[in-house]
């Protein structure tokens, strides 16, 4: 079974992504033009909230986290070792099971919350 709209998710986050890089770059751009400081530090703070949306907080929130998150729920749908999805695994930088498990139902249908668990603990 395919899973078109876990899929589509997982394009429209990178499209996104791609596009607050873009608007990232161009509030940049208009920073270093901008002649008075409180334009500028106005630019500086425009540009450090889209790269908290996008990058989130130390690793948690943020487009990148949701897309590590979908990601592996598209693989654990598509039964791809968690491995070989993830091959360098850090202390203290684990995926959130319950946000994968809610994903995998969402896309997926119902599952055993176990199941993911296992699905993680295999590779650890």
């Amino acid at each position: 079974m395919r899973h078109p709209y876990l899929k589509i998710k997982i394009k429209s986050l990178a499209a996104e992504i791609k596009m607050i890089r873009e608007a990232e770059q161009l509030v940049k751009q208009q920073k270093n033009n901008a002649t008075q400081e409180n334009h500028r530090a106005e630019h500086r703070e425009v540009q450090c909230q889209l790269r908290l949306h996008r990058k989130g907080v130390d690793g948690n929130g943020g487009l990148r986290w949701e897309v590590r998150h979908s990601n592996l729920a598209y693989a654990f749908l598509r039964s791809v070792p968690y491995r070989q999805v993830e091959e360098k695994y850090h202390a203290g930088n684990a995926p959130d099971m319950d946000k994968i498990h809610k994903m995998v139902e969402r896309f997926g249908g119902p599952r055993n919350a176990g199941e993911v668990e296992e699905w993680l603990e295999i590779a650890a």
